[in-house]
């Protein structure tokens, strides 16, 4: 069982569009598709929850990797407070690599609008700077 791999090729699709700026998975997305495959009904054993660890890992890998090439900016939507793989050491490699992981679709939408806020702010800033200095050259 290895996971779908539909999700991974989707999330590389939206790294790559040049349209996109900004990228929000989420996250772990391959948790139902584990869940539903075979072998899986019910609870998960010991054996399922070390696949569903290693499954985690990979797809964490993974999306470091992604954000790394393409220098995009990702943020995570996490589906489940309680999930497996949500070790010190996974939760760490996230935020080391400055990936903002959110547990709330409205936290998401309220960062957002701060960075679009900022972003215009200092924008107005650098227009007014740009205006104070060309006005510093007029006698």
């Amino acid at each position: 069982m290895t996971g779908d791999p539909t999700v991974p090729a989707c999330l590389r699709l939206m790294m790559e569009d040049k349209n996109a700026d900004i990228v929000i998975a989420l996250f772990p997305p391959m948790m139902t598709s584990l869940m539903s495959a075979p072998g899986m009904s019910g609870y998960p054993g010991p054996e399922q929850i070390r696949e569903l660890e290693m499954a985690y890992q990979r797809h964490v890998a993974n999306m470091i990797q992604m954000v790394k090439q393409y220098q995009k900016p990702l943020i995570l939507l996490r589906l489940f407070f309680d999930q497996p793989g949500t070790s010190p050491g996974l939760t760490a490699a996230i935020s080391g690599e400055r990936i903002p992981e959110y547990s709330s679709s409205r936290r998401v939408a309220k960062v957002l609008s701060r960075m679009v806020w900022y972003r215009r702010y200092l924008e107005s800033h650098s227009k007014l700077s740009e205006g104070r200095a060309e006005s510093d050259n007029f006698p």
